[in-house]
């Protein structure tokens, strides 16, 4: 392997880590937002049970 090819080999690895990085950061982002997603739709719910059960007093 010649000094070019090493050189090349060794871009393409630092890109592959940043990509495995920001990988793994989208993938947290993801998670973070599903969990608010679950947790505002539990609260939704509570709030539509409260407003149901005052419009019916």
């Amino acid at each position: 392997m010649n000094a070019d090819d090493k050189s090349k080999l060794k871009a393409y690895e630092e890109l592959i880590g940043r990509l495995e990085h920001t990988n793994g950061l989208q993938h947290r982002v993801i998670e973070t937002q599903s969990s608010l997603i679950k947790s505002l739709e539990e609260h939704n719910a509570e709030l539509e049970k409260i407003i149901d059960d005052l419009t019916n007093i």
